[in-house]
C-alpha cells in the first residue's frame, strides 16, 4: 500500500553525502492514518539508521504531505520545527502527524520560515501543501526559499494538452525550490605529527622543577657520564621525554 508513495536514494561522492528522500502522504482523512503512520514510521527509520552509520549524511525530505501545518503554539512563541510565515490556523489530522515525525527526527520544515506563496492550486482555491525538510541545524544554510508558478502553470497546460483537453478540473502543484548553502568538499586530514606546545611549556607548574632536570641531565650528556654506556644512555633519554610530556 506504500507503492509508489516513499522512495530514497543516497548520494556519496567523495566527502559529499546527502540522502534524498520524497514521499506523498494521501488526503488527510481518518480512513488514510493507518497509511500516513507507516509512511512516517518508514522515513524515520531510514533516516535513523543512514544517521547511525554517517553522522556526516544529510537528510533532505521533499513531501507532498497534504498538510495544513499552524504556526508555533502562541504560549512558546518559537518552535525550532515550523515557522510562523503562512501558517493555517489549526493543524490537520496530517499536519498532527507530520510534526511529531518532526520532532522524532530532528527535521525542520524550512519552507515555513519563508514567506513563498501556495504550493498547491485548484478551483477551490490554492494551500500550502508541500515541505522540504532538513535538520534543524542547516537552516542558517537556506538561503532562499521560492515557488515557481509560471513552471506550474506550463506544467498544467502540458498536462492538459498529454490528456487531449480531458482535464476536468485546473489543479497541480506548484514546484517549490531551495536554495541553500552547503560545503559539499572538506579538507584532507593531515598525518598526526607531535609539535611541542611551547606555551605549555612555559606555563607549566613544576616548570623550575623541569628546568633543573633538564640542566642536569644535558651537563651529564656534555661530560659523557652517561653516554658511555647504551642502556644508561636510553634511561637518561626515557627520562627527559617523560618529563615533558608530563606538563603538556
Amino acid at each position: 500500500h506504500l507503492q509508489g508513495r516513499i522512495g530514497a536514494i543516497r548520494v556519496k561522492n567523495g566527502a559529499t553525502d546527502i540522502l534524498f528522500a520524497v514521499a506523498y502522504l494521501p488526503q488527510s482523512k481518518e480512513k488514510h492514518r493507518a497509511t500516513t503512520e507507516s509512511i512516517l514510521r518508514w522515513l524515520a527509520t531510514v533516516i535513523t539508521r543512514t544517521k547511525q552509520k554517517a553522522l556526516r549524511c544529510l537528510p533532505i525530505l521533499g513531501l507532498d504531505g497534504n498538510s495544513h501545518i499552524a504556526g508555533p503554539d502562541a504560549i512558546f512563541h518559537t518552535d525550532p520545527y515550523v515557522g510562523t510565515a503562512e501558517a493555517a490556523k489549526t493543524d490537520n489530522m496530517n499536519a498532527t502527524l507530520l510534526r511529531a515525525f518532526m520532532r522524532e527526527t530532528g527535521l525542520a520544515a524550512v519552507n515555513t520560515f519563508f514567506q513563498t506563496g501556495p504550493t498547491f492550486r485548484n478551483t477551490n482555491g490554492e494551500s500550502r501543501i508541500d515541505y522540504v525538510l532538513m535538520p534543524t541545524e542547516y537552516r542558517a544554510t537556506v538561503l532562499d526559499c521560492f515557488t515557481l508558478p509560471r513552471e506550474a502553470r506550463q506544467l498544467r497546460l502540458t498536462g492538459q494538452a498529454l490528456r487531449r483537453g480531458e482535464l476536468s478540473t485546473v489543479e497541480d502543484h506548484i514546484p517549490l525550490v531551495v536554495r541553500m548553502k552547503y560545503v559539499l568538499s572538506f579538507p584532507k586530514v593531515q598525518g598526526a605529527r607531535t609539535m611541542w606546545s611551547h606555551r605549555c611549556l612555559r606555563e607549566a607548574g613544576d616548570c623550575v622543577q623541569m628546568t633543573t632536570m633538564l640542566k642536569e641531565r644535558l651537563a651529564a650528556v656534555e661530560t659523557r657520564s652517561i653516554t658511555d654506556d647504551l642502556a644508561a644512555a636510553q634511561q637518561n633519554w626515557t627520562t627527559v621525554s617523560a618529563q615533558l610530556h608530563s606538563v603538556l
